[in-house]
């Protein structure tokens, strides 16, 4: 099943505060913590399955389930896992140095690792982390939306920036 982002239902609950599953990591897992944590398993082309746990809650705040599914749910994790192996390889100590501040800054404040914590929590450490270290989160939203909803072209197939928010000052967005 490599390639995949399925989870037993008996992996999956729902927190109180919130009608989004928790995923509760098992033994049996594939993001269950590896042996040697430096060491990939077979399911990650280049994550750790620590990384993958972060990167996982991570995109998933970025684009969370409501009528669709969240970002791991569609496959977001295996599309930067395998893209960090392919075309994003420049990117991989960038990667691995904000999976770490981001875990940082979960056990400075709250004791765990992110994706342990409850959501409100989880959007404190990133919004920290994106204060910190804006061209990282900056990126990891970028490959996150592009992972979803593909990459963003012109009618001739190029790529092209997104459009700049007004400069009028307007705070409609």
């Amino acid at each position: 099943m490599k390639g995949k982002e399925a989870m037993p239902n008996s992996a999956r609950k729902t927190s109180e505060d919130d009608r989004n599953p928790v995923v509760v990591t098992t033994l049996s897992s594939p993001l269950a913590a590896p042996a040697n944590p430096a060491k990939n398993n077979d399911s990650w082309e280049f994550l750790s399955n620590e990384q993958a746990r972060t990167l996982r809650t991570i995109c998933d705040r970025i684009i969370p389930e409501d009528d669709f599914p969240s970002a791991s749910q569609a496959g977001v994790l295996n599309f930067i896992d395998h893209q960090l192996s392919q075309r994003l390889r420049a990117h991989r100590e960038t990667y691995r140095l904000g999976l770490e501040a981001i875990e940082e800054i979960s056990r400075n404040r709250f004791g765990r690792e992110i994706s342990w914590l409850q959501r409100p929590h989880q959007a404190e450490v990133l919004a920290e982390f994106e204060r910190l270290h804006k061209e990282i989160f900056d990126i990891f939203r970028s490959h996150t939306v592009e992972g979803y909803y593909g990459p963003q072209r012109t009618m001739k197939g190029s790529s092209f920036a997104p459009p700049r928010p007004p400069s009028s000052g307007s705070s409609d967005l």
